[in-house]
C-alpha cells in the first residue's frame, strides 16, 4: 500500500478477473469493472457470486486500474490469486 502506483490511488478498479473452481478450471470470467475507493492503501470489491454451489474457489485478478482526480487512469498488469471458501 506504501508502493507507487497504489499509494496514489483515490478509486481501485477490479477490470479484470476469473473465478475457478478446486480443479482449476476457470467457471465465471468477468471484464465487468467494480470500483471501490481506496483509503489508507485499501480497497474492498463486492462480487458478484449467485450461482455458484458451496466449495473451495479461486479469485484471479489480471488487470486493476487506479483512479486520481485530474490523472489519466492507469491500468496495473499482474498475477494476483487468492482463495475462498463459499458455505
Amino acid at each position: 500500500k506504501d508502493t507507487p502506483p497504489f499509494c496514489y490511488c483515490e478509486t481501485l478498479q477490479l477490470s479484470a478477473y476469473s473465478i475457478l473452481d478446486e480443479g482449476g478450471h476457470t467457471i465465471l470470467r468477468s471484464s465487468t469493472a467494480l470500483s471501490s475507493p481506496c483509503a489508507e492503501g485499501e480497497a474492498s470489491f463486492l462480487l458478484p457470486l449467485d450461482g455458484l454451489e458451496a466449495g473451495t474457489y479461486t479469485l484471479l485478478i489480471d488487470t486493476f486500474i487506479c483512479e486520481k482526480k485530474a490523472d489519466q487512469p492507469l491500468p496495473i498488469y499482474g498475477d494476483w490469486h487468492a482463495a475462498f471458501l463459499l458455505e
